[in-house]
């Protein structure tokens, strides 16, 4: 049928409009997966006092707990069913965050992994490899000692000025048995460095 001048147009759907509501879709859809993702297997979940951070650890574990400050401002620790094993999370706080130069340096010393071992008795063991990623702001350090028959790994964290320290010490049979999931423990170790900041301010 032929329209008339008079005859009302349809109304037009705007291209942007259309590229905004699949964007929506594309984000409410990994939102929900996000959500729906099932917790680890065999881990527990645990969050810190005020938020200071979250993390799952291996059930059968003790319960994180704080111990002061052993290793930084504050220290939690979290030790395998026998006690013979341990995960210490150690939190370190600075005014600002340190340029990439010292960063770089900071973290590319020969003696890091004795001088983070060194308050929590490890400042003994040898270093095995250590990896660093400068644009994450993350190193890994594995440790051990064959003379005690131990093994182990550091795991650090830096922004906005605050340096998260993990450290998994255990004997050999334990460091391999509980390994991938300790790798977990690492992987979903959150926290939020404003938060943190607050919540050592309110403990000083």
């Amino acid at each position: 049928m032929k329209m008339t001048p008079n005859t009302p147009q349809p109304p037009r759907f705007p291209q942007w409009a259309a590229v905004l509501m699949l964007l929506m879709l594309v984000a409410l859809s990994a939102c929900q997966q996000r959500v729906s993702e099932p917790p680890p297997e065999d881990m527990n979940f645990y969050e810190a006092p005020e938020g200071l951070f979250s993390l799952y650890y291996p059930d059968g574990f003790n319960e994180p707990r704080a111990i002061g400050k052993v290793l930084g401002e504050e220290t939690y620790i979290i030790t395998t069913p026998d006690k013979k094993g341990s995960v210490v999370i150690g939190i370190g706080l600075d005014d600002e965050s340190p340029s990439d130069d010292v960063w770089s340096e900071s973290v590319s010393r020969p003696d890091l992994a004795r001088t983070i071992g060194q308050s929590i008795l490890l400042d003994q063991w040898d270093e095995y490899s250590r990896d660093i990623d400068s644009e994450a702001r993350t190193v890994r350090i594995e440790v051990g000692s064959e003379e005690a028959g131990m093994h182990g790994n550091m795991w650090l964290e830096e922004s906005e000025g605050i340096m998260m320290v993990i450290v998994w010490a255990a004997p050999d049979d334990q460091a391999d048995q509980y390994q991938p999931q300790i790798d977990t423990l690492i992987r979903t170790f959150a926290w939020e460095p404003a938060t943190v900041r607050a919540v050592l301010a309110r403990q000083e």
